[in-house]
């Protein structure tokens, strides 16, 4: 029998028992079903991943800190609304954080040692600042929280320009405090003053800044991208850290590495001459692979229920085989009396698993499709991750189906055998 001819043949021996097929393709689904959605979460995650590491971190930077225990998130970010000023939350800057050791510092001496290392363009120290509060003209004080343009975050702008370098003078303001400081638009902001009253240092009393708003900043989608804190010039920031400070010599805990590229080769570089100098680094490909492994542990948690049902259904192809060879033993005896071979009646029914496979496998798939339909709404709305979760991809789907398709034609091939050897005489005899 021709092999076109054997694939036609096992496909229409299944419908003979249409109920006992079913049942086991059924089985076989309930794996393809959690599969597929593991392979499609897999996808979404990812590109997530990628959006956020690319929304939040500059590609040429890399995070340096001392110890691991001592590194701080430099985008950590208020919260998403700002809060009034109560008046009472002026707190005198200290000289150093608490819990942290003198060798745990970054020095100017370190910055400038890290400054030359070959392919580093600049060196920017993380600066953390106490702030009273931020208000407009006419406007009530909230609270806020600012951070150095040369922090490596990246911003989208609503309204004004954001320069590749903020000017002492000036400063970028988050969408979310537009209307709290009475501006009816971001537009209307652009130009505008922004008075910033910082906390009280060692030496006493700051005067309050004067700013002007170049560019009202885009507010985060979910984790993604986006501004929450007043952006200020790095060198603006740089002058009240150390009146903040008592320290002749401004100690911080982590700085920030722009290269000259953003080639894996160029971090790497950077990366080895920093471990060579016991410095610790981090870059943002560095964070997505963390990220991404914190998904790839909940995909395989959530992939094991797919393999065990597939493990079970293992079970139900071959019962559903044997019971089909008994049946038809008549049928087989007749097929080999008529002169087809051993080899052909092995094939014959390799292919009825076969079909077996891909009903469970297309049913499963159909079935984690439909469910996206549904879910990926609910899913974006609730953690608003910039785009669908499960997202499927055709050469996933076409590696499951194959893949339970040979599965099922291997748990086949015992009762295949079986049939395969069968004696014909025998076999016509049998009632």
């Amino acid at each position: 029998m021709r092999l076109v001819d054997s694939i036609r043949r096992s496909g229409r021996n299944l419908r003979h028992a249409k109920l006992r097929t079913i049942l086991t393709m059924a089985a076989i689904s309930i794996g393809a079903f959690a599969l597929m959605l593991t392979l499609a979460a897999g996808k979404g995650a990812q590109l997530f991943v990628d959006r956020l590491v690319s929304s939040n971190f500059n590609p040429k930077t890399i995070y340096v800190y001392r110890d691991t225990s001592t590194k701080d998130n430099p985008f950590a970010a208020s919260d998403d609304q700002p809060q009034e000023y109560n008046g009472t939350t002026s707190t005198t800057a200290t000289a150093s954080p608490t819990g942290v050791t003198a060798q745990q510092y970054l020095h100017q001496d370190d910055l400038d040692k890290i400054a030359k290392i070959a392919k580093v363009d600049h060196v920017s120290p993380t600066l953390q600042l106490t702030v009273d509060y931020v208000t407009a003209p006419g406007a009530k004080k909230f609270q806020t929280q600012v951070v150095s343009d040369d922090a490596g975050a990246q911003y989208e702008s609503l309204a004004g320009t954001i320069p590749a370098k903020l000017q002492d003078s000036q400063v970028i303001l988050p969408e979310t405090y537009l209307g709290a400081l009475g501006f009816s638009s971001p537009q209307s902001a652009i130009g505008k003053s922004l008075t910033i009253q910082f906390s009280k240092g060692v030496n006493g009393d700051i005067p309050a800044q004067q700013f002007t708003i170049v560019a009202v900043a885009k507010k985060p989608n979910g984790l993604l991208g986006g501004a929450k804190d007043v952006v200020l010039a790095q060198h603006a920031m740089s002058e009240i850290y150390k009146q903040q400070r008592s320290e002749a010599d401004p100690v911080y805990l982590t700085a920030l590495i722009y290269a000259k590229d953003g080639n894996d080769d160029t971090l790497m570089s950077i990366k080895d001459t920093l471990s060579d100098q016991n410095y610790k680094a981090l870059s943002a490909k560095d964070v997505a692979q963390s990220i991404t492994m914190v998904v790839h542990i909940v995909q395989y948690f959530v992939a094991g229920f797919g393999v065990i049902a597939l493990f079970v259904s293992i079970f139900g192809v071959v019962n559903t085989q044997l019971i089909s060879v008994l049946e038809r033993t008549r049928e087989i005896g007749l097929m080999k009396a008529l002169g087809m071979s051993g080899a052909g009646i092995l094939r014959l029914f390799t292919f009825e698993a076969a079909w077996i496979g891909f009903g469970g496998a297309s049913i499963g798939i159909f079935l984690a499709f439909l469910a996206s339909i549904f879910a990926n709404p609910m899913i974006t709305d609730k953690l608003n991750l910039g785009g669908n979760l499960l997202i499927f991809k055709a050469g996933d789907v076409l590696r499951l189906i194959i893949s339970l398709m040979i599965i099922a034609a291997l748990a086949g091939l015992l009762p295949a055998w079986k049939a395969a050897r069968l004696n014909p005489i025998e076999a016509l005899r049998t009632e």
